[in-house]
């Protein structure tokens, strides 16, 4: 069995099994809903819960405090679905937006540019391209787990 979020005002849906995060599950399907450490320590992912019955799972207080949850908050992050759900998330990516697309790189190459800045060369596999558009970043899931974001800082035509 599976349950429906719908995003509003949006109206964008998509489909969460009953052990899967709604974050995740919006992420597998396209659905670019916000967020930032993807663990519960942040809060970025918090929407309103409009309607519906969402359980969290492990989460810090700093990110979804008991009152927030009381009013009504939840952590997409960490929510987990026990009914359809309909939240409220005004920065959900629009029906077509760029997809999120996960490949595995290797890095090639590391240059210091300063004592600050690192320039870091990827090798695709040979049968990805990869394309991005001024303000798209990369998340890198390392082998342990962890995962850190990086900005480009080239132009997305060169």
């Amino acid at each position: 069995m599976t349950f429906t979020i719908t995003v509003e005002p949006s109206g964008r849906t998509f489909t969460a099994q009953p052990d899967e995060a709604m974050l995740a599950a919006g992420i597998r399907q396209g659905i670019g809903l916000p967020y930032g450490c993807k663990d519960g320590a942040c809060g970025s992912c918090k929407c309103k819960l409009v309607s519906g019955t969402v359980v969290h799972g492990a989460h810090q207080s700093k990110a979804l405090s008991a009152d927030e949850e009381a009013a009504g908050y939840v952590l997409t992050c960490c929510g987990v679905a026990q009914s359809d759900v309909v939240i409220e998330s005004r920065q959900v990516t629009e029906i077509g937006a760029f997809p999120i697309k996960k490949m595995p790189v290797r890095v090639s190459a590391l240059e210091r540019a300063s004592h600050d800045v690192m320039v870091m060369r990827l090798q695709l596999p040979a049968s990805d391209a990869f394309q991005y558009h001024a303000g798209q970043y990369v998340e890198f899931l390392l082998r342990d787990g962890d995962r850190r974001s990086y900005s480009m800082a080239n132009a997305p035509h060169t």
